[in-house]
């Protein structure tokens, strides 16, 4: 860090490695439009006097030479030391600092001082900034290891952050000091950013329906200009493009920032309540894309390129709808050193060469990639999938609204949406190209077997959706679990073809609680296999009891059914069927073939009786005959004393003698009183009793 320098004495000069100790106190203290700086030097020489022969040899420093900011103006020395050579170096200048000479065991003290001055905005030649709102420096150390410190003072009105080395933070007369002791120049380094927000210049910015706010440093008018037009027109048509409602409540705010501040980045949106961190650069598709993060930030999707990709091609096509010529990505290739596979794109921790190639090759990548889905699944469809996004929908749908998935929009779930939802057809190529890691390769090997599975499955459910309890593990890309439950649901499947074939054979049609059953199946299917079972069952019951109807009939079975008709409970039991009420099946088509089976029974004992009772009538009617015939041979010839005939008053006399065969006709006796025969007169009796 010194240059030696040896005093011969008497008179033979001499070069010497010896030592120089030097403790270096700095201090930065940020006022008006600069910082400024001041090093107080402690510098002691440790490099002995040497004895050689008659020779005396001194060895002397007569200064320093050190490295200061690149962005250094106004470099000074003082108490005796001053400065001799001042030249710009590759990212630093190059200070020699001369000083009375330093002998051994002499210690001398100097400052140095020198001004970091606030470049304008977009400045090409520093990257400081100095402004009533905003600050952005860094700050260095000096001296030997352990032998420096460094305090930085900004005033107490500003909200300040540091990045780098170890620091306290105090408040102090007026001042946030960070303090810094005992370091190793040659490793600290300190990012120091301060912000006054009641210093910046605020504009409403009215975007459509939405509200931003813009905050510009003072005196800024270009950067306010462009960034809050861009905003009035630009909002709007991303809105509608998206398809999505405007995510952020309240006014979103857009800051402006140093271009140093962002560690090489345009922009960064924190969150929709801290709003947006813009540099001073004029770049109207910078300032879209970062308006676009609104809509594509962590809470859409964790995935880095997801996000970062759809913000600059839904910026793209922003300003092309507003007249702008077309942007695209730089042109890529997955064999560029700087390649990484998209889904191991992070934030680096540092920005240097390589950081840089890989992170222009993570931007223009995801870009491409957006792109390429895009053309490919249409920006209608798009919408559909960004919606499901926004709504936590699951990617594989089922029956009636699809359901919310509890989990982040990672880029597997992004993919089903894409498929499923979009209908893309490039995206498992896509990620294979560019998005998966070999891991992951593996992943969507697997989980290309399985779809084409569930895809058949789909195709043999028909109008059947495939329920939930295959569809949540799809989406989780458990895929060992997926596939045995489709195993299950094919055995279902099974079961109802076989349904539907007894049904149709009985001209009849299921009823449609087991596809309810199979669609809402939550966690398996042994309930729907159950009713599959029970529905199953109950056309068994129907056919044999149909069978058991159409049978031919015995003489005795169709007397047992006189006045009965077993159709009646076999009807009932189809009507039961087709309502889903397989218990009442079973209840009627016992019945009727119950009713078929005791008519037997009934039959015989109807014909029995109707024997016994035909005999009966027979038997009385024999009785009846047999009882009227005796009583017609009982009537014989009336006797004449039991006539009471009377003829002029007398009674005849009575015989008991046969009549002639002229009085009787037929084989039963009769009297005849209008006809006699000649030799029978009647005429008054001699009874005087008459």
């Amino acid at each position: 860090m010194g240059c030696l320098f040896a005093l011969l004495l008497p008179t033979t000069p001499a070069l010497a490695d010896g030592g120089l100790r030097v403790t270096a106190d700095a201090t930065y203290t940020v006022k008006d439009d600069k910082v400024k700086v001041v090093v107080d030097f402690t510098v002691t020489n440790l490099t002995p006097n040497k004895t050689s022969g008659y020779q005396i040899i001194q060895y002397y420093y007569p200064g320093i030479s050190i490295s200061v900011h690149e962005e250094a103006k106004n470099v000074k020395g003082s108490q005796g030391a001053s400065i001799r050579r001042n030249k710009k170096r590759d990212g630093y200048r190059e200070v020699n600092i001369r000083f009375p000479n330093l002998y051994y065991q002499r210690t001398d003290k100097f400052r140095v001082t020198f001004d970091l001055p606030g470049a304008e905005p977009r400045s090409e030649t520093s990257d400081i900034r100095v402004n009533p709102a905003y600050v952005w420096f860094y700050a260095l150390a000096w001296g030997d290891k352990g032998r420096s410190s460094v305090d930085i003072k900004i005033p107490s009105d500003f909200t300040t952050w540091v990045q780098g080395g170890k620091s306290d933070r105090i408040v102090k007369d007026g001042f946030i000091i960070y303090r810094a002791e005992d370091l190793d120049p040659a490793e600290w380094w300190l990012v120091v950013r301060a912000d006054q927000p009641d210093a910046l210049e605020v504009t409403e910015v009215t975007a459509g329906d939405e509200k931003l706010t813009v905050k510009s440093w003072p005196g800024d008018d270009e950067w306010r200009t462009q960034v809050t037009d861009m905003l009035a027109t630009g909002v709007p048509v991303l809105e509608e493009l998206t398809g999505l409602d405007w995510p952020v409540e309240g006014s979103l705010e857009v800051t402006e920032v140093g271009i140093g501040d962002l560690e090489g980045y345009g922009g960064i949106f924190i969150d929709a309540q801290s709003g947006i961190r813009m540099t001073e650069t004029l770049d109207d598709h910078l300032t879209v894309h970062e308006a676009a993060h609104a809509y594509f930030n962590q809470t859409f999707s964790i995935e880095r390129w997801i996000t970062e990709g759809f913000a600059d091609e839904y910026a793209a096509r922003t300003l092309r709808e507003l007249g702008y010529a077309p942007l695209s990505p730089d042109p890529v290739s997955v064999g560029d050193d700087a390649a990484v596979e998209l889904n191991l794109w992070f934030f680096p921790g540092r920005r240097d060469e390589e950081t840089e190639a890989t992170e222009a090759y993570g931007y223009n990548t995801s870009w491409t990639v957006v792109r390429r889905l895009m053309d490919d699944v249409g920006e209608e469809n798009m919408r559909l999938v960004m919606d499901s996004v926004d709504e936590d929908l699951i990617a594989y749908r089922g029956e009636g609204d699809p359901e919310r998935e509890n989990m982040a929009t990672d880029w597997k779930r992004f993919l089903d949406l894409l498929e499923e939802v979009g209908g893309a057809d490039q995206a498992d190529y896509l990620y294979r190209q560019y998005v998966a890691s070999d891991a992951q390769v593996r992943m969507l090997d697997e989980r290309k077997v399985t779809r084409a599975d569930y895809q058949k499955l789909v195709d043999e459910g028909g109008e059947w959706n495939v329920p939930i309890v295959i569809r949540d593990p799809m989406a989780e890309w458990k895929f060992e679990t997926a596939t045995e439950r489709m195993v299950d649901a094919r055995k279902l499947l099974g079961l109802r073809t076989q349904l539907i074939a007894k049904a149709d054979a009985l001209g009849l049609t299921p009823p449609p609680s087991l596809e309810a059953a199979y669609d809402s199946a939550q966690t398996g299917f042994r309930d729907a296999e159950a009713l599959a079972l029970a529905q199953i069952r109950a056309t068994d019951q129907l056919a044999a009891a149909q069978e058991r109807l159409n049978a031919p009939r015995d003489f005795f079975t169709q007397v047992g059914l006189w006045r009965e008709d077993p159709g009646i409970p076999f009807m009932s039991a189809r009507t039961a069927f087709e309502a889903d009420q397989m218990d009442l099946v079973e209840k009627r088509t016992i019945d009727s073939t119950a009713m078929i089976t005791g008519a037997l029974a009934i039959g015989r004992q109807r014909v029995l009786w109707a024997a016994v009772g035909l005999a009966l009538v027979l038997l009385t009617i024999t009785l009846i005959v047999l009882i009227r015939r005796r009583n017609k041979r009982r009537k014989v010839v009336v006797d004449s004393t039991a006539l009471d005939v009377t003829t002029n008053g007398h009674h005849p006399e009575t015989t008991t003698e046969r009549p002639d065969d002229d009085l009787v006709r037929g084989n039963y006796p009769t009297l005849v009183s209008d006809r006699l025969d000649d030799d029978l007169t009647f005429g008054e009796s001699d009874d005087p009793t008459g």
